[in-house]
């Protein structure tokens, strides 16, 4: 009586999501408390209020950027990389044109926008209103005021970087490596203070950082944990393009490819806790967040964002 209890806890979760459906494809997304900002390659930034429910009558317009052209000289919107918000403002990472990309603050409704001059940025951050950090794919991050003056960079010994994460208090920073090391480089001591190798040998598709856990999902099919200092994994079968870590560190959620489902299981022994069936088999998941300890949603490259309660 009781697995049958369980199969039908779990057959009610297949079908509890909900649907964003938005103008455009999902390209980013950054959660700020209770709002979620959602960036697309429409040239625009939505942000939508998570208290007042899923659905397209709570999207707000944040910013919107214009035309660009390309090298046969046709116009088109601009993919957005990459938001960060501190305080009520916004660091953007924008497409520019010919390829380039395009560095924004948006502050009280003024947007103001500038191209970028240096190859390869992937991220910015804020470190404080005054004080932003720069991370680049050529595996280099460099600290800048407000006016782009360079007050400091370090130089990883990586040919190239995949990705990174801030942590809340904006002091550490995690960076992978398409080697499939990962690091975690102190902003204040502007040093490495951990290096971790034992998981990954290929490139990282995802880290996730949240509550001194770390998460990673890889082209290897590996899924590891780094927990007070610990490495482990799991090995599937096939590649892993998105994961991701509950608010308190205690869950995890990956994509399935081959079966076409969202795992949930727990980061302390990956102990399985939940499966979702993919509500849309044409999309390729590459990106899960969590909203809460109990709420995610997955995105691909389309207009829907879906979202699941793991109870």
């Amino acid at each position: 009586m009781k697995n049958l209890f369980l199969i039908f806890v779990l057959a009610l979760n297949l079908n509890a999501y909900e649907i964003l459906e938005l103008s455009a494809s999902v390209t980013t997304l950054k959660q700020d408390k209770n709002t979620l900002y959602i960036g697309t390659n429409g040239g625009q930034i939505s942000s939508l209020d998570l208290n007042l429910g899923v659905s397209s009558q709570n999207l707000k317009k944040v910013a919107e950027f214009g035309k660009i052209k390309n090298s046969y000289d046709e116009s088109f919107s601009p993919q957005i990389y990459s938001i960060d918000v501190y305080k009520d403002s916004f660091l953007i990472i924008s497409e520019a044109d010919l390829g380039g990309k395009n560095l924004s603050t948006l502050k009280d409704g003024v947007l103001n926008t500038k191209r970028f001059e240096f190859d390869g940025l992937k991220k910015a951050y804020f470190i404080d209103e005054n004080t932003y950090l720069f991370v680049f794919t050529g595996a280099t991050i460099t600290l800048v005021d407000s006016n782009l003056n360079v007050l400091k960079s370090f130089k990883f010994n990586h040919s190239l970087l995949n990705n990174s994460n801030i942590n809340p208090q904006r002091n550490t920073l995690e960076v992978d490596f398409e080697s499939g090391e990962i690091k975690l480089f102190d902003i204040k001591k502007w040093e490495v203070i951990a290096n971790f190798d034992a998981i990954h040998k290929d490139n990282i598709y995802q880290v996730d950082y949240k509550n001194n856990v770390l998460v990673s999902c890889a082209i290897d099919g590996k899924l590891g944990v780094i927990k007070n200092n610990q490495q482990n994994f799991i090995q599937k079968d096939f590649f892993i393009y998105a994961c991701a870590l509950s608010p308190n560190g205690e869950l995890i959620a990956y994509s399935d490819y081959n079966e076409n489902t969202i795992e949930i299981v727990k980061s302390s022994n990956f102990e399985k806790i939940a499966s979702f069936k993919n509500a849309d088999d044409k999309l390729v998941v590459r990106n899960i967040l969590f909203i809460d300890d109990n709420k995610f949603s997955i995105s691909g490259y389309d207009n829907k964002i879906f979202f699941w309660s793991v109870k």
